[in-house]
């Protein structure tokens, strides 16, 4: 029998393929780590504010054919109107800039066509008598009075954000320790803290109501007429000990 030429070659070539082959893994199992037991909660709390300021937003504006005699205008009204507010002590007075616009008015077929020009100022009135506010606006009615917004706040806003914060994250330990004691745990550090953004709204008059509320579960009891809520909340994550 004739003995084939390739015959070492192929030896040679399934030892080189053996020899290079990828070892078999072995899979070994084993304990892991106990998992981190972690506890978020959210606390809200509520100030409730009393206004001890309004703010008179007036816009004064003249519209005119020619831009230089709607500026004359305006002019005269603000003057008037800033030298009949002088005998008001009580009152700060502070005046924007004046703004010029073209006006625009409709023809027969729809289309938008030049109407003149319309110069506009904004001047706010700020007092602490509320009482003088029918009067702030009645001056200016008579004085080219265009738009008005009078809005009313606390001043003390900013130094009372403190204190609302640390009522929400005294409500959200509170919470914490109550739902781990709810589950034999107790709370460990804490992990992470977010606040939320704190809102405001609501216009009012004087009351007697500067009362402090953590709410639990966020529930938000009525607000005293007049008031104005200020809230804030904080998302806090402790570690779960125990249980």
């Amino acid at each position: 029998m004739r003995r084939s030429p390739f015959r070492p070659f192929r030896a040679l070539l399934l030892s080189t393929l053996c020899a290079c082959a990828p070892p078999t893994p072995t899979w070994v199992a084993v304990d892991g780590a106990a998992p981190v037991r972690t506890l978020s909660v959210v606390g809200t709390a509520r100030l409730d504010l009393v206004p001890d300021e309004a703010c008179v937003e007036l816009t004064f504006a003249a519209r005119d054919p020619s831009m230089a005699k709607a500026h004359q205008a305006l002019r005269a009204d603000v003057e008037a109107f800033t030298t009949a507010m002088a005998s008001v002590s009580s009152a700060r007075l502070e005046q924007g800039a004046t703004r010029y616009e073209t006006e625009t008015a409709s023809d027969d077929f729809g289309r938008r066509r030049p109407a003149g020009y319309r110069a506009s100022q904004q001047i706010n009135v700020r007092t602490k008598d509320f009482d003088q506010i029918p009067d702030v606006v009645g001056r200016a009615s008579v004085r080219g009075l265009d738009a008005v917004q009078v809005v009313t706040y606390d001043t003390a806003m900013v130094e009372r954000k403190a204190e609302l914060r640390e009522a929400a994250m005294r409500a959200a330990k509170e919470k914490a320790a109550a739902m781990a004691a709810g589950f034999g745990a107790s709370l460990g550090p804490v992990r992470t803290v977010r606040e939320g953004s704190g809102s405001s709204g609501g216009f009012g008059a004087n009351v007697t109501n500067y009362v402090v509320r953590s709410d639990v579960d966020d529930v938000q009891p009525p607000m005293a007429p007049g008031t104005l809520p200020l809230t804030l909340s904080v998302q806090v994550e402790f570690d779960l000990v125990g249980g």
